[in-house]
């Protein structure tokens, strides 16, 4: 077993694990290799075949530059390790469409860049098309079912993710910048900080049963069950006039954010560096209270949605 790193990404395989993801990355780069290809005629092309939105153009035109290659086999060989290593995959056809959103909210979490993070998601819609030529599954296109989600994720990347990679994320004062916040926008920030939900399930509150907040089809899929405080439920309800269920655009709301980071003098870390605080004031708690270090780790792991409890490492630097 062998440790490959692949810059922010790190994975624990086997020589000979390693080696049929690089055959494989290999095998499916050449599928949609179309290097000396015009990429503006082909463009052209398909507009007068009527075929005009973006997602379909791309599926139809494939790789047109050794640049664009190099970059699809690198990235594409990080996503398959991430894949083969956190859900121990055994083969391509067992990815699933919500892994591809799991990476690449992880990706963001991890600091990449905005560019970086949807030259990803441009990767893994390349590789849903090759995919469907070299393992293709009967009943099943991974071209539409894999843009769906990464669609979705490309919403939070907008949002979240950096302009600029970053190792810190914490904030100094997180509670000096809430009080910059609307009372809607407050109670959205505090379920981050609080309980370090990612921007996708702050943003957006539809089951609240007494004080338990129950967070539908999170990362991986997983539902989070989150026990609210008396007074986070009253703050609910008041924004919300009693119906105890918010939902506020992902945009508005990191933008709101980094107002409120520049009024409380802060530098803007995306909403993100508000889960940075709750895994850290967490372990403190935990380690503190006399918990066993990687016990608290896998408590913290859970309550973030990881499976892996190394992950939260990330948030503690």
């Amino acid at each position: 077993m062998s440790t490959h790193t692949s810059d922010r990404f790190s994975f624990e395989l086997s020589g000979n694990k390693e080696n049929q993801i690089d055959k494989a990355v290999s095998k499916l780069g050449n599928s949609i290799n179309a290097i000396g290809t015009s990429r503006h005629e082909a463009k052209q092309e398909l507009y007068a075949q009527g075929i005009t939105d973006s997602h379909s153009v791309n599926q139809r035109i494939g790789i047109t530059s050794y640049n664009s290659m190099d970059k699809f086999e690198s990235q594409a060989k990080t996503f398959i390790s991430y894949c083969f290593d956190n859900y121990g995959l055994k083969g391509l056809n067992q990815i699933k469409p919500q892994m591809c959103g799991a990476f690449l909210n992880e990706a963001v979490e991890r600091g990449y860049a905005k560019n970086t993070c949807q030259n990803f998601a441009s990767t893994l819609e390349n590789l849903a098309v090759a995919m469907d030529k070299v393992v293709p599954m009967q009943g099943h296109c991974r071209a539409d079912e894999w843009h769906t989600v990464i669609s979705e994720s490309r919403a939070t990347i907008n949002a979240d993710a950096l302009e600029k990679d970053t190792e810190v994320r914490a904030y100094t004062n997180p509670a000096e910048i809430i009080s910059h916040l609307s009372p809607v926008m407050a109670v959205v920030a505090t379920m981050q900080v609080n309980h370090g939900l990612r921007i996708a399930d702050a943003t957006k509150l539809t089951d609240i049963q007494g004080n338990t907040l129950i967070v539908h089809n999170s990362k991986n899929g997983q539902d989070l069950k989150i026990q609210l405080t008396d007074k986070e439920v009253a703050q609910i309800k008041a924004v919300t006039n009693g119906t105890m269920e918010l939902s506020v655009k992902q945009s508005a709301y990191a933008s709101a954010l980094q107002t409120a980071c520049k009024a409380a003098g802060e530098t803007w870390n995306g909403s993100h560096g508000l889960r940075h605080n709750f895994a850290q004031n967490r372990m403190a708690e935990l380690v503190g209270g006399g918990m066993d270090y990687h016990k608290a780790l896998c408590v913290v792991s859970h309550e973030m949605g990881h499976h892996r409890p190394e992950v939260v490492k990330i948030y503690l630097r």
